[in-house]
C-alpha cells in the first residue's frame, strides 16, 4: 500500500509542478521517479508529457494601438500579461515532441493496453506532421485491437466504457483530420482496414 501511495503522490507532485510552471521543479520529481518506480506507466505519460510541452508557446490576439488606429496581434506573451484571447494555436518544438515520444513508446511497449498512450502517440505525430508514423500508429491500434479484444484500460488503469465504441470513433475523427489536410491515400488505407476489422462500421 505503501509503495502505490508513493507512486500517486509523485504524479500528482509532477502534474502540480509542472501546472505551475515549475518545470525545473518538476524535472527533478521525474528523475526521482524514475529511480523509485521506473517501470510506472504513469511515469511514461508524465515524461512525455514534460518533454512535449515544455517548450510549446501558445498564442494570443490581443489589442495594438498605433497611428494608423488599433488592430488584433498574435503574441505569446497572453499567457503572462493576463490579456489577449488565446487562439488555440499552440507551437511546439519538434525535437522535444520526438523525445517525449521516445518514453510513450516505451510505455507502450509494455503496456500495449494503455489506449490513452496509443492517443497521446497519434496526436503527437500529428501535431508535428509526421503523417506517415501517424497512419502507422493507427494501423497498429486498429491491428492491436483484434488481439486484445478491445480490453482498453485507462490513465490509472482502469477500464474504459464501451472501448470498441470509443477506440473507432477516436480512429474515424484522426482519419477525418488527413482527409482534412488531404491524405486521402492515408485516410482510405485506415477507412478500408476499419472495415477489414469491422463490417458492421457504418
Amino acid at each position: 500500500i505503501h509503495a502505490e501511495d508513493n507512486i500517486l503522490s509523485r504524479n500528482e507532485q509532477f502534474q502540480s509542478l509542472f501546472k505551475e510552471g515549475k518545470l525545473e521543479e518538476a524535472y527533478e520529481c521525474l528523475l526521482e521517479w524514475q529511480k523509485e518506480t521506473p517501470e510506472d506507466p504513469e511515469l511514461f505519460l508524465s515524461l512525455f508529457i514534460y518533454y512535449n510541452n515544455r517548450n510549446a508557446k501558445e498564442f494570443f490576439l490581443q489589442p495594438h494601438e498605433s497611428a494608423s488606429g488599433s488592430s488584433m496581434v498574435l503574441s505569446e506573451h497572453g499567457e503572462k500579461t493576463g490579456t489577449g484571447n488565446p487562439t488555440g494555436k499552440v507551437i511546439y518544438r519538434i525535437d522535444d515532441v520526438r523525445t517525449g515520444l521516445s518514453y510513450l513508446e516505451k510505455g507502450i511497449s509494455r503496456y500495449p493496453d494503455r489506449f490513452d498512450m496509443h492517443l497521446e502517440k497519434i496526436r503527437a505525430l500529428g501535431r508535428i506532421r509526421d503523417l506517415a508514423r501517424q497512419r502507422q500508429a493507427i494501423l497498429d491500434v486498429l491491428s492491436l485491437s483484434r488481439k486484445n479484444k478491445n480490453c482498453w484500460k485507462w490513465t490509472g488503469g482502469t477500464e474504459l466504457d464501451h472501448p470498441k465504441d470509443f477506440m473507432l470513433e477516436s480512429i474515424q475523427g484522426f482519419t477525418a483530420e488527413l482527409i482534412r489536410l488531404l491524405r486521402l491515400d492515408y485516410a482510405r488505407k485506415i477507412s478500408e482496414e476499419m472495415m477489414r476489422l469491422y463490417l458492421d462500421v457504418a
